[in-house]
């Protein structure tokens, strides 16, 4: 135990009220008026921080600070300390008088102990400010620039250290974020620019509740919920993780080490959990949120050590002001990044990425294209949210449904890469958070006393078995005419003209298809069945289309939009020309389940259901899209490239297509938009998804040296896998993705699958008792398997991995986000052995011990040691005993 833990208990120990000289009713009477202190949970208990009085904290003492089982209690005694702290600043201020000198307790007095009485230590001229008299006051206390010498095992701060540690950090309040500091500084127009009021508002009220409920506003900030990112779990590992990556960088100032994961969720349970974002996960005790917590806390300790490498990877950075501003994934969080970026003088100055400087920005169609259709979403927002923002010139009209003007966006994008523009460069691709250019969910900002600026910015994942990326299926014909062009613009043609034509006039046909199918509305079809019925049935679907109160019937869009009868609904949209909005879209589909759910499904035959089903109908639509995915593939694989050893066009376009979609191309070098020089990295808990894991798990330096080494589509079908010929020409079963509630029907039959000796489907049959028909459940709740409509189709992705095995690393999935017929969207997530390469290999290595210092640092805390330099704070106003204890304390190390 160390002199300064020593002097601490004697503290303890010593302290008597009877010091206290004032008169007993006065005494009493501060007390009432006083605050509570907070007292924090006990350790391995689980339990969140509380606050308590003041006498029954300073009544620990007196039990020895000892819980019921007998053993001492260090919550106790850290609320017993605080309670002493208030009284010192009583004293210090006058309010109580004691017999010996005031600065016995502690060096400062956090305003968690009373905000009346914070920093009164660090201001000596308080007395002329009672008299009225306009004096200069000292620097704000600075908790930040203490160091204390770990006292636990192995090198660790001892528990109450670390309590200590949150305590002074947290300003002694529970829920209260770390960046929190009022209004006027906690938004994108602080100094510096800062996301504050959305995280601290998060925190406070949570993932926002469906429209017509409301939790707020905020207690701390009187703001209301602000619209989320994701879910309740992905926002609060964006919060607790940024939370984390502020105690994490304070908690290596003060103890010289990181955290572990242990006192990072800790610290993290102790902070926040009995907030209303840990209770929108389970918190503060369930199983799910103690997992969504530890993974908040493993994110935490990798994103800081992302920095901590960046910064001794770039030495030309200069020294790093700390802390570092960190944000989360709101408007404002977005908002502070790019004004931040616009501060920043380039040149002189630089933009770092963890691999050193953006000098030059990578020219490629990729490029161009994301940061095109970066800047015409960008350009919309800003019209309708914010008309000053610098992109808003691009925009005019409604603000529900502004014009863009592409052709001055697509100049805009080819002047700023043209003359290497990378300030505009960086304050775009901020802007484009959460977006292909950027697909970041949080970030790191720090910024150098030299000017630079590092920029980290983090995809945040919960598992390596999240959705990676979407898309829909018009964007991705886009993008393949893009490939093809791509082909031919190379220098020679990597495809000859007539090879060109045709692999053109293929996808040509696809869009159309595509185009068809997308414009045909289902709803025109339910509604004049539904009016066609009559009597109850006709009044039980009218019942069905008003059962849910928050999705009333209505008609029109916008301004126009007007609730109205069932009766009337129907009407108007028997009309093929009146095309309903997804809203009103989802009133057709939800007919069928409504009925089921009232028990009046039995008032219609199997038919006159299907015939009110959107989903059935939609499905012979969903089925060709389907068919045409699969055929489009076909097709093109019947074409090859020109080049040694040729290629086949399908599968060259749909490898194109997984590395734009799972960002592959951050394993080159250089790599472009948000990855280039290391700025992007997906955080996975403990593991990150960079350059050096990616060229691990393929063994390959680029992600060009994938061309013509991966497999996709029906060659990923396991072998004897039955084919639904009823799709296109044919696609494996493994390959699509059918209802659980809507059944395939021929003649009006219903059909099951049918299955061989080994229980493989071989094919279907609308005879439910054949003896070969696939069964599910035991005994005799065994029920033939019915045969779904199809709703969507995936593709497997395959190439070699580092050690020459088949590594199925993507999978991609085509389905109809609001119900079969709908239009299909693209979802794509890691495969097994990504996966299994991530956890390999993915850990982000810990900044070595020895770089802590840089010389710069060693020469200012030398200056610091001397006793001119403690001389010199004494001069300025410094009360004697003030000067003497700090510097016998500064002496105790």
């Amino acid at each position: 135990m160390n002199l300064r833990q020593i002097i601490r208990n004697q503290k303890l120990s010593n302290f008597d009220l009877t010091s206290l000289v004032s008169e007993s009713e006065k005494y009493d009477d501060f007390l009432a008026k006083a605050p509570k202190v907070p007292k924090p949970g006990k350790e391995g208990t689980g339990q969140g921080s509380s606050e308590v009085k003041i006498q029954t904290a300073l009544g620990y003492k007196g039990r020895g600070f000892k819980g019921q089982d007998g053993k001492v209690d260090g919550s106790q005694q850290t609320a017993y300390q605080n309670a002493l702290t208030y009284l010192q600043g009583a004293v210090e201020a006058g309010d109580l008088e004691r017999k010996d000198i005031p600065g016995e307790v502690k060096d400062n007095v956090p305003s968690a102990v009373g905000d009346r009485y914070k920093d009164r230590e660090q201001d000596p001229s308080r007395d002329d400010e009672k008299k009225g008299k306009a004096t200069k006051k000292k620097k704000k206390y600075d908790w930040r620039a203490e160091e204390h010498k770990p006292e636990g095992e192995d090198g660790r701060p001892a528990p109450a250290q670390i309590n200590d540690f949150r305590t002074q950090m947290f300003d002694g309040k529970t829920g209260r974020s770390s960046d929190w500091a009022g209004k006027d500084n906690s938004t994108p127009d602080s100094d510096p620019p800062s996301d504050a009021m959305a995280r601290q508002t998060a925190i406070d009220l949570g993932f926002p509740t469906p429209k017509g409920t409301t939790r707020g506003p905020s207690q701390i900030t009187g703001e209301m919920a602000a619209p989320a990112p994701g879910n309740p779990g992905s926002m609060m590992n964006e919060v607790f993780s940024v939370e984390g990556c502020n105690v994490a960088e304070a908690f290596y100032e003060r103890f010289g080490v990181a955290p572990t994961v242990e006192e990072m969720e800790s610290i993290l349970q102790e902070q926040f959990g009995n907030s209303q974002l840990a209770e929108d996960n389970g918190g503060p005790n369930g199983s799910e949120y103690r997992k969504k917590l530890r993974i908040a806390a493993q994110a935490s300790v990798t994103k800081f050590d992302r920095l901590q490498n960046a910064q001794t990877n770039n030495p030309e950075f200069g020294k790093m002001i700390r802390p570092p501003s960190e944000f989360y994934g709101a408007a404002d969080s977005i908002e502070a990044q790019a004004a931040m970026i616009r501060d920043t003088e380039v040149p002189p100055n630089k933009i770092y990425g963890p691999d050193g400087p953006i000098e030059e920005i990578t020219d490629n169609p990729r490029t161009r294209e994301e940061l095109t259709d970066s800047l015409i979403s960008i350009a919309k927002k800003h019209h309708k949210q914010d008309p000053k923002g610098p992109y808003a010139k691009f925009a005019t009209g409604s603000k529900s449904n502004p014009n863009v003007d592409v052709d001055a966006i697509e100049a805009e994008v080819g002047n700023m890469i043209d003359n290497n523009n990378v300030k505009q460069f960086a304050e775009i691709l901020a802007y484009a958070g959460g977006g292909g250019a950027n697909p970041s969910d949080t970030a790191t900002f720090a910024r150098s006393e030299d000017g630079n600026l590092m920029i980290l910015f983090h995809s945040d994942k919960m598992s390596t078995s999240d959705q990676q990326a979407n898309s829909t299926l018009a964007q991705e014909s886009r993008r393949q005419e893009v490939y093809l062009r791509e082909l031919m613009g190379s220098d020679p043609p990597k495809l000859s003209e007539e090879d060109a034509l045709e692999a053109g006039m293929i996808l040509d046909e696809f869009s159309e298809i595509l185009k068809e199918t997308n414009e045909e509305n289902d709803s025109g079809i339910v509604a004049q069945t539904a009016l066609n019925f009559k009597g109850k049935q006709k009044a039980a679907i009218l019942e069905a289309l008003k059962a849910n109160p928050k999705r009333p019937p209505t008609i029109g869009s916008g301004p126009n939009k007007r609730e109205v009868s069932a009766e009337e609904f129907l009407e108007h949209f028997s009309d093929p020309n009146n095309i309903p909005t997804k809203e009103q879209s989802k009133l057709f589909r939800d007919i069928k389940g409504n009925l089921k759910e009232a028990g009046k499904d039995g008032l219609f035959s199997e038919d006159e259901i299907d015939s009110l089903d959107a989903s059935f109908i939609g499905a012979e639509r969903t089925k060709r899209v389907v068919g045409a995915i699969q055929d489009r593939l076909a097709a093109l694989d019947k074409l090859e490239t020109n080049t040694d050893p040729p290629i086949k066009v399908g599968q060259l376009i749909e490898t194109k297509n997984i590395i734009d979609k799972l960002h592959l191309y951050a394993m080159n070098d250089p790599s472009s938009l948000a990855y280039q020089s290391g700025m992007c990295a997906t955080v996975i808990g403990g593991n990150v998804v960079n350059r050096e894991v990616l060229r691990e798990i393929f063994g390959v330096d680029s992600a060009e040296e994938l061309i013509g080494k991966v497999n996709v589509g029906a060659a990923a079908a396991p072998e004897g896998d039955w084919v639904d010929e009823s799709v296109g020409n044919g696609v494996p079963n493994s390959l699509l993705q059918r209802s659980r509630d809507t059944f395939k029907k021929i003649d009006g039959k219903v059909q099951y699958f049918t299955v061989d000796e080994n229980g493989k489907i071989n094919g279907t049959t609308s005879d439910p008792d054949a003896d070969n028909v696939q069964k599910t459940g035991k005994g005799k709740n065994q029920q033939p398997v019915k045969v779904g409509v199809v709703t969507g189709q995936k593709s497997l992705f395959y190439a070699l991995n580092a050690h020459g095995e088949d590594c199925n690393f993507a999978s991609q999935s085509a389905r109809p986000k609001e119900g079969a017929g709908s239009a299909l969207q693209t979802a794509y997530t890691y495969g097994d052995c990504m996966r299994e390469g991530i956890e390999k290999y993915g850990k982000e290595s810990a900044q070595e011990e020895s770089v802590k210092y840089k010389l710069s640092d060693i020469f200012s805390e030398t200056q610091e040691n001397t006793l001119a330099y403690h001389w010199k704070k004494a001069e300025d106003n410094y009360p004697l005993h003030y000067f003497i204890r700090e510097l016998n304390k500064d002496s105790l190390n």
